[in-house]
């Protein structure tokens, strides 16, 4: 039949709160013989009637059926009187699951109930999946599973701050996580205590936590010790580059992995990809003489190209270097070229860009405009240049930009003002 149909049917029978039918409706969903229908149907009608009953809760949570434990899992929160002592199994059940649907039902419902018993956050600890890497259906369940289960952790730092203490024989994946659901300050401190028997590399998470604590002595000599050790410096500075911009501008961290990344690079020139992403995350701008001297023999177009492109990111962009790639035929290089030139060149290349304006393509022409004003010596040249007549028929959006770069009461902005037609509208 129906079952939005039979679904409300139930949900009428709950809503009557009829003790004469209670006991029927509980034997019909512990009922393994029945069709899981019935079973659910029975179950959504005792929630409805506001029925509560920890062994029954207990009993479907072990079902063999997943969709019966999924639903129980969602019941709990609503059947169960949250007493370890009214079903001692539950957390022992909770620990062992393997469905991920149901393990994500029980971190949903134990992250939104007020109070939860020490036993059953444990049984969570217990439940964390190890990290998967790539992109297939494994590495997202299991990123999942440890986002709820960590936010379920989070909504209870009391009794997660208890389990860390009371459960030594908590497995370590649990213990990491649980670590990170506490403040930065508690969390890191388990998080050292579990740096040394750690096989895996660190998760972006970890290593944020780390990063974030570097005022910490501890943590920062740690932190060193990792980043020193050619075997796991290469694996946690990947982690790194998960983070945020915001936490990858904190001073202490970008110095360390500025040290960490100039010593790799220097014992493994093959690492220079990796390099290249980190410069630009973490803008390092103290490894610019290890790329330009790897510009002067690049092994490709592409490589050269994205050596030219850090460059700019960083704030380091050479400009003899990048006039002397202005022409280039491949097109990735030609345009962070001409990036670079126009930021980095000054009055000089303002004068040569106007000079070339007029067989610029259009796109160029957007990339030598955004390079110009980038700063404030070649944003003035190029008003005076155009205020003059340089740069015909270049998009009037720019003055927003030049007003921001120069200030409305710059006299190169109110000279382009003056001289060109229809930028005072």
């Amino acid at each position: 039949g129906n079952a939005r149909v039979s679904r409300m049917a139930w949900a009428e029978l709950g809503d009557r709160k009829d003790p004469a039918v209670t006991g029927d409706l509980k034997r019909l969903a512990a009922d393994a013989a029945q069709p899981a229908a019935k079973r659910l149907g029975a179950l959504w009608a005792l929630l409805e009637a506001g029925v509560t009953d920890d062994e029954l809760v207990a009993r479907l949570a072990a079902d063999p059926d997943a969709d019966v434990r999924r639903e129980a899992a969602e019941a709990w929160g609503a059947m169960s009187s949250g007493e370890p002592a009214k079903s001692p199994q539950l957390a022992a059940i909770v620990g062992d699951e393997q469905d991920f649907a149901t393990l994500a039902a029980w971190a949903n419902s134990i992250r939104t109930r007020r109070e939860v018993a020490p036993p059953m956050l444990a049984a969570l600890a217990w439940a964390v999946p190890a990290p998967r890497e790539g992109g297939g259906r494994e590495a997202y369940e299991s990123a999942f599973l440890r986002y709820v289960i960590r936010w379920a952790l989070e909504a209870h730092p009391e009794g997660t701050a208890l389990i860390l203490a009371k459960y030594p024989e908590l497995p370590q994946e649990g213990r990491l996580l649980a670590a990170q659901a506490l403040s930065p300050a508690k969390g890191v401190s388990l998080l050292l205590e579990s740096l040394a028997g750690m096989e895996r590399r660190l998760t972006a998470e970890e290593a944020a936590l780390l990063g974030s604590q570097l005022s910490n002595p501890a943590v920062a000599k740690t932190f060193g010790t990792l980043l020193a050790d050619r075997t796991r410096r290469a694996d946690l500075l990947k982690a790194l580059l998960q983070l945020d911009p915001a936490a990858a501008s904190d001073p202490a961290l970008r110095g360390a992995v500025g040290t960490a990344t100039a010593a790799m690079v220097k014992e493994d020139p093959k690492a220079l990809p990796l390099v290249l992403d980190l410069a630009r995350r973490f803008r390092l701008k103290e490894l610019a003489a290890v790329m330009l001297e790897r510009a002067k023999s690049p092994a490709s177009p592409g490589e050269l190209a994205t050596l030219l492109r850090t460059l700019n990111e960083i704030g380091a962009a050479d400009a003899g270097l990048a006039r002397s790639q202005l022409d280039h035929a491949d097109t990735a290089v030609a345009r962070e070229a001409m990036v670079g030139f126009a930021s980095a060149g000054g009055a000089a290349a303002v004068a040569e860009l106007a000079g070339r304006w007029p067989e610029l393509a259009g796109a160029m022409r957007q990339f030598a405009v955004s390079g110009m004003l980038s700063n404030k010596e070649s944003a003035a040249a190029f008003a005076k240049a155009a205020a003059n007549g340089g740069f015909a028929g270049f998009d009037t959006s720019v003055v927003e930009k030049l007003s921001a770069v120069l200030g409305a009461d710059h006299p190169a902005f109110r000279e382009i003002l003056e001289k060109v037609d229809g930028l005072l509208v």
